[in-house]
């Protein structure tokens, strides 16, 4: 009991140190992506067109009403952005203690190890820099989400609860990726109900693929693809740097800097271990049936979308440069493939290596207590938006304000001036009084 409760302080020591770091850092200015996202709030767009709202190579979905509601309510306060991002990942955590214990985990180990990973601090980016609910917080949320979905036991609650929400996440930014994962997977449980003779349970299969299927119809409505990097180009000339730029996001993530060969080495293993389970739970699904074995198909499906970001993202942003895949903000949708490794290794323990929890769980701890060098993004983030926002306040002078702090909202001069007027004569953003 002793030790119980010393994990579950653990827990809530790091998720209040999450939310702490949020309100001493979220700066209230729009920054960067935040310009034209919030084109649905100047420009005060309908339901379908806030729901159906692309940005980049996705759309903003059910989480954007959140958003542009918050943005009414706060007169457009970022920082309640940053503190919802923080609350989708809190929510994420929270259920994936639970998901760990309804998989057979010790408490324990759950606690310790939900809160070391979901509330890893190097993710700040998506706190600091331009946070939307749409894109990290949210798709994590309901990435976790339908993984414990696959542990209810009724087919009649299970399997509808599946299917909306995998229509949820096909309109929530990146949680796009489980919208072709788990239809896939759906379709094995459907061939094996089949041949099982079970109709009643095949009848829910082929109801949560049909609401998979219209979140597709409704998605290809008017959608243009936009590539999320510049220089966008398939395939690259250089295919094995694919793989070097996916070591270097696991790497980042749990404190190892830098795009050399150590990083990519260490990286290179933690990808390559996701890679494993998700391999592993898959043969699983096929040889045993999807419905026998629910861990193995929350598991598949927390591995399974951690590979399908990482590998999107190396696609969509390899011509960067390597440097590109130390940005924070992939550590958030990084979380579900480490965090299913993790449950792989606590539930399986082979006499052998029953130590290899314990070394997992070292390893993201120095990537979430540990953030050494990460520090000069965090203050980089907060101290250039601040002395930004003070030069802006006294000048009021877009130009004047970039060179005063060194540091720009926004890549175009005069964008920025276009929107200023309309926040300030209605007095909403930096103009609100504090």
């Amino acid at each position: 009991m002793a030790l119980l409760a010393a994990s579950v302080g653990v827990f809530l020591a790091l998720m209040l140190r999450l939310i702490f770091f949020a309100d001493r850092y979220a700066v209230n200015l729009l920054f960067f992506d935040q310009w034209s996202l919030f084109s649905a709030f100047f420009e005060d767009y309908g339901p379908w067109q806030i729901f159906t709202f692309q940005h980049g190579p996705h759309r903003q979905g059910v989480g954007f009403f959140l958003t542009i509601w918050m943005a009414k309510l706060s007169g457009l306060n970022t920082r309640w952005d940053a503190f919802a991002v923080v609350g989708c990942i809190v929510g994420a955590g929270i259920s994936g203690a639970g998901l760990a214990v309804r998989c057979g985990v010790s408490a324990v180990l759950a606690f310790i190890g939900a809160g070391l990973i979901f509330f890893n601090l190097r993710q700040y980016e998506i706190f600091l820099s331009a946070p939307n609910l749409c894109v990290g917080g949210l798709p994590l949320f309901l990435v976790v989400l339908c993984a414990c979905s696959w542990l209810i036991k009724r087919p009649s609650i299970r399997l509808p609860l599946i299917g909306v929400t995998v229509f949820n996440m096909i309109f929530s930014g990146y949680a796009i990726f489980a919208g072709g994962l788990i239809p896939a997977l759906l379709l094995v449980e459907l061939v094996q109900a089949w041949k099982a003779g079970d109709r009643r349970r095949s009848g829910f299969v082929a109801l949560a693929l049909g609401i998979c299927a219209a979140g597709w119809m409704l998605f290809s409505v008017d959608y243009v693809f936009m590539p999320a990097g510049e220089g966008f180009r398939f395939p690259y000339e250089k295919p094995w740097e694919y793989f070097y730029f996916a070591a270097i996001m696991h790497a980042n993530m749990v404190g190892i800097s830098g795009y050399g060969v150590f990083s990519i080495v260490a990286g290179g293993l933690i990808f390559l271990s996701v890679v494993a389970v998700f391999l592993w739970h898959g043969w699983r699904l096929l040889r045993h049936g999807v419905v026998n074995q629910p861990v193995s198909a929350a598991i598949f499906t927390l591995a399974g979308y951690g590979l399908l970001y990482c590998m999107s993202a190396s696609v969509g942003r390899v011509m960067m440069g390597l440097p590109a895949a130390l940005a924070p903000r992939y550590g958030t949708l990084l979380i579900p493939g480490v965090f299913a490794v993790f449950l792989h290794l606590s539930l399986y323990k082979w006499p052998r290596f029953h130590i290899l929890p314990m070394v997992s769980l070292a390893l993201f701890a120095f990537g979430t207590l540990a953030l050494r060098q990460a520090w000069i993004g965090v203050m980089w983030f907060h101290n250039g938006q601040t002395e930004w926002k003070a030069a802006y306040l006294e000048t009021r002078d877009e130009l004047e304000a970039n060179r005063r702090s060194k540091f720009r909202v926004f890549p175009e001069p005069g964008f920025v001036t276009q929107r200023m007027d309309y926040l300030e004569k209605r007095q909403l953003n930096l103009f609100a009084p504090e």
